[in-house]
């Protein structure tokens, strides 16, 4: 409800219509068709979509290998509830880019849905173009002004934006201490700073 991309949206003067699971249940059929007319009345229309990575995270290696059988057995629950929201996305991505919009996706680099099938056959029939850019070259910090590191990826059908962003990749020393995305510095790194939202939306 308070995305970066949404603020920097209005001082840009593009009109951002925020889905998110607050407003509604993105896994709706109902909601999705009413999305879907919405940008057949509105040609030209983009998407950009990100959705919870924690379930793919590389940490859940070690959360299995520590927690056993049970805890995998809800993961894979959660990760099929995942993968329910992607095809939903694809729909609605299918008719943006039939009525003239750009679609991407962003995940975290590391991110092991990269690797789903489903994921897999999007990027495919999409044709995307993708970039692999890093969280301290677009104004990722902590509180204290620290760069965090946080390498993003981005799959799209806008060659710009992927030239834009895949230019955006570290260029601290070698050796450079990064601030680390942990702790109650993960959630803050779900807000995509505004020089990349510039970038994003600009582009």
């Amino acid at each position: 409800p308070n995305s970066s991309l949404g603020e920097v949206g209005q001082e840009l003067g593009v009109e951002v219509v925020r889905l998110h699971k607050d407003f509604t249940d993105l896994t709706d059929d109902g909601i999705i068709e009413q999305i879907k007319e919405y940008v057949r009345r509105s040609p030209g229309t983009s998407i950009w979509a990100s959705i919870p990575c924690t379930v793919w995270s590389t940490w859940q290696f070690m959360a299995i290998h520590r927690y056993g059988p049970k805890y995998l057995a809800r993961l894979e629950k959660r990760r099929a509830a995942s993968m329910r929201l992607f095809k939903k996305f694809v729909e609605v991505a299918r008719v943006v880019r039939d009525y003239g919009g750009e679609v991407s996706f962003e995940w975290p680099r590391n991110c092991t849905g990269w690797i789903r099938g489903e994921v897999l056959s999007f990027l495919d029939e999409f044709g995307m173009w993708e970039a692999s850019f890093d969280g301290c070259d677009v104004g990722l910090a902590d509180d204290s002004g620290h760069p965090i590191f946080k390498p993003w990826r981005v799959a799209t059908t806008s060659k710009a934006l992927a030239v834009n962003l895949s230019s955006r990749r570290c260029k601290h020393e070698r050796g450079y201490k990064h601030s680390h995305a942990e702790g109650n510095k993960t959630a803050k790194t779900a807000f995509y700073p505004k020089p990349m939202c510039h970038i994003i939306l600009g582009s």
